[in-house]
């Protein structure tokens, strides 16, 4: 298994700029220290290594010495589009609609995807 197989979208610390402001903690020092370069908060989407998402976590929480910080970046996430993706994915009665949908809504959830049913 590859090092960086799991990945995560640069969509999760899209509020890590806030949660820096708030605790008063250098946003450029915490993405230097997970390997990352502040152009990640404004890329349209890019993938991100697992660990060095954990990375910036952990070097959040050094730098406010408080859970408080890693839990203001937690809820600061959106993820209300997948709540209704839900209800959408229920409706669905065949797998026409469910590609369909995917198609659809996918791009939404990941800016950037090109989605095609051939």
């Amino acid at each position: 298994m590859k090092t960086n197989y799991f990945v995560v979208p640069n969509s999760f610390i899209s509020q890590l700029p806030l949660t820096c402001r708030r605790f008063g903690i250098d946003k450029s020092y915490v993405l230097r220290q997970a390997g990352l370069s502040e152009d990640i908060l404004h890329a349209d989407y890019r993938l991100i290594p697992l660990s060095q998402f954990v990375i910036l976590l952990e070097q959040l929480y050094r730098e406010s010495e408080a859970l408080d910080s890693i839990a203001h970046f937690a809820q600061q996430q959106d993820i209300s589009r997948l709540f209704m993706l839900k209800h959408l994915l229920l409706r669905c009665k065949s797998m026409v609609d469910l590609l369909s949908l995917l198609r659809e809504v996918m791009p939404l959830i990941i800016p950037g995807l090109v989605v095609s049913l051939d």
